[in-house]
């Protein structure tokens, strides 16, 4: 649950939300986030309280954003066919 510099702002930018909005749906003071996007090289793990980083993971993956891997973000969907016969939902 380690996220980078790139990986916040590329997640808050892909919920099209300020940082005033982001602050106020997950819980992180807003000046925080200002200096977490800031000061961190966009590679670089944000250095934060746990519990901030936490909140912010907690509230991107709530929002369907995953993080495979530090250089990614993805969304997370899941795609429900249906079978036209039957008319039962096949997961993919």
């Amino acid at each position: 649950m380690i996220l980078t510099g790139f990986q916040l702002r590329a997640a808050r930018k892909a919920l099209s939300l300020t940082l005033a909005q982001l602050s106020e749906k997950c819980g992180v003071i807003r000046n925080q986030l200002n200096r977490l996007e800031r000061d961190t090289d966009k590679l670089d793990y944000i250095k934060s309280y746990p519990v901030d980083i936490k909140k912010l993971y907690n509230f991107f993956t709530k929002n369907n954003l995953i993080f495979p891997s530090e250089n990614i973000i993805s969304l997370n969907q899941e795609i429900e066919i249906r079978d036209s016969y039957s008319n039962i939902a096949i997961p993919c």
